[in-house]
């Protein structure tokens, strides 16, 4: 009897001991968890997270294709034109313009556009404009301030009068006829406004110089002096048939999608 009243007591005084053990245990554990969350937040409140990101992506909600129908203003031979522009970066596009070449033009009274017709009856053709852009503010491609770098290449046809008036005298040619290439490169800048994710408008300035490749067109005289016949042939000058310079000023209406 005695013995099993010693280990009810020692079986009690046991199991108070865990119990007061666990207990102990466990509030240390909650202390210890505390003071770990006070020094996480303290070692991390200075760190400045954007100094280790590095974001490559930007999500806009800018449209990523324009389709263009524009004109050339002062352009002797690019009066209206077809264009697709595609933006590959958040910050710049690229570019493809078909023009219609034509020797008719409101602006031909221009100096610089009536010297280009001078000898030109008249012209038809294509041209293939190659661009890349960059947009430089906030607004992000294709909206806003942008700069352009292109390349014009033009596949023309030319038709030239049969004979023309120099110092006096008449000039001739028996062929009246040549096609031409023309390549160049330019720049230009502009603005270019969405309205309502569906339409834009864009315009712009710029300027390229450009040199033709065709075999050289002569006019030519034949007279008879003291018995000899002599001939005096004049090079076609023709304006922008050639090297020239080429100013540009354009507004273009869009469809945005």
């Amino acid at each position: 009897m005695k013995k099993l009243f010693l280990f009810l007591i020692f079986t009690q005084a046991s199991i108070s001991f865990s119990i007061a053990q666990s207990l102990d245990t466990l509030t240390r554990k909650l202390a210890s968890v505390d003071s770990l969350l006070l020094k996480i937040r303290k070692d991390t409140s200075n760190i400045v997270v954007a100094d280790s990101l590095k974001v490559d992506t930007v999500y806009i909600d800018n449209p990523m294709n324009v389709l263009k129908i524009g004109v050339d203003i002062p352009s002797a031979f690019s009066f209206v034109s077809i264009s697709y522009e595609r933006v590959i970066h958040f910050m710049g596009s690229v570019q493809m313009k078909v023009e219609l070449l034509g020797t008719y033009n409101p602006f031909s009274t221009l100096s610089f556009i009536k010297d280009s017709y001078k000898n030109t009856n008249k012209l038809s053709g294509i041209g293939l404009v190659p661009e890349i852009r960059y947009y430089g503010t906030e607004k992000y491609a294709p909206k806003g301030l942008f700069v352009g770098f292109y390349l014009p290449l033009r596949f023309a046809s030319v038709e030239i009068p049969e004979t023309i008036e120099h110092a006096g005298s008449i000039y001739k040619t028996s062929d009246t006829k040549f096609n031409y290439t023309l390549f160049g490169g330019g720049f230009n800048a502009g603005y270019h406004i969405l309205i309502k994710k569906m339409f834009s408008i864009e315009g712009l300035l710029g300027m390229s110089i450009a040199k033709s490749s065709f075999s050289e067109r002569y006019y030519s005289r034949t007279y008879i002096s003291n018995g000899d016949l002599f001939e005096n042939k004049i090079k076609l000058q023709d304006g922008y048939v050639g090297s020239s310079f080429f100013p540009k000023a354009e507004i273009n209406i869009g469809w945005i999608f």
